[in-house]
């Protein structure tokens, strides 16, 4: 299934392991040889903790010289999978830096479906000639979020937004997957966002 993705890495905290049973379930139709873990880097604001692993997952994908990757959170859950085949790989096929796969998002073409404001990491492929960028656009972040800690304005999807209006950014709608309800580590409760991926 979607053969054009050349490697998929899913992040996830070694004690969750519930969440790290869910989501292989939902890649396996990748094939193992495709999908890997990345141990997701523990800290105190786990908000840090995910920009700095989804940072480390794109430079692991630029050392290996990926065409591209799919990064993937391990609360994602498949929606209208099937129906959303075809989208993907019609977008894909064009020139394209970033494809978010599910994404809340408030400015886009109905068209093109090129996005101006979209934010969630919980799924998204990167093209390779585009690693540099968001590396770039996460150490930033990175570095004033640690500065100020204001997970707000520095969270990595927060951040990325100043990219989109100038850059090759796609959402898929609808969408083809949202964030599965359980305990965040990141809010420290249990969260449900299925209402702001659904809703596209």
């Amino acid at each position: 299934m979607l053969d054009f993705i050349e490697h998929v890495v899913y992040i996830n905290l070694a004690h969750r392991t519930d969440r790290r049973a869910e989501i292989e379930a939902e890649l396996a139709c990748f094939g193992a040889d495709r999908v890997e873990r990345f141990d997701a880097i523990r800290h105190a604001h786990g908000g840090l903790g995910c920009s700095k692993s989804h940072l480390a997952v794109l430079e692991r994908a630029k050392a290996n010289g990926w065409r591209n990757v799919l990064i993937v959170e391990d609360d994602f859950v498949w929606h209208a999978r099937e129906a959303g085949i075809s989208r993907l790989t019609a977008l894909a096929a064009a020139p394209y830096d970033v494809i978010l796969l599910a994404a809340g998002y408030s400015k886009y073409d109905p068209t093109t479906l090129r996005v101006e404001s979209a934010q969630a990491a919980t799924c998204y492929l990167v093209a390779a000639h585009y690693y540099d960028t968001l590396i770039a656009n996460y150490k930033e972040g990175i570095t004033q979020f640690e500065r100020t800690m204001e997970y707000g304005k520095y969270a990595l999807d927060q951040w990325w937004k100043q990219l989109q209006p100038r850059d090759r950014w796609y959402i898929m709608r609808p969408t083809l997957g949202y964030q599965r309800p359980s305990y965040s580590d990141i809010e420290r409760k249990v969260v449900d966002y299925r209402r702001g991926f659904l809703a596209n």
